[in-house]
């Protein structure tokens, strides 16, 4: 990506680009899909392929030291092994809250261009 002169200096993708699926990339309209089959419980679908149910650490579950202040479900499957989750925490905390040449904003648009390609939700 390049980032364009300006007030909000707007990052745009290189010219020609496009994402794994074939789009232009900084497109924003998808055509619309068919629902997606039932799946069996358990079973959750990306991209057209099933993807495996984790079971994640219940509430309250983990050593009072293993704890971090924000249980989303992306951090809660790190809970069946704590030291993971912390440290998982810790560097998102690092790279999202830390000192570095990015804002906060700039860091979140990353983060947001990211999710995007990937197409997660978060």
């Amino acid at each position: 990506m390049r980032v364009l002169p300006g007030p909000a200096q707007v990052l745009r993708p290189p010219s020609g680009a496009r994402t794994r699926d074939g789009r232009p990339a900084g497109s924003t309209s998808r055509a619309r899909r068919a629902p997606p089959a039932r799946l069996r419980s358990g079973e959750h679908r990306t991209r057209n392929r099933t993807m495996a149910f984790i079971e994640y650490a219940a509430e309250g579950s983990l050593p009072e030291a293993d704890r971090v202040p924000d249980t989303d479900n992306i951090l809660r499957i790190h809970g069946v092994h704590p030291r993971a989750m912390r440290l998982h925490f810790e560097l998102y905390r690092e790279l999202m809250h830390g000192r570095g040449p990015l804002t906060r904003v700039q860091r979140e648009m990353v983060a947001v261009a990211v999710s995007a390609e990937n197409g997660c939700h978060y």
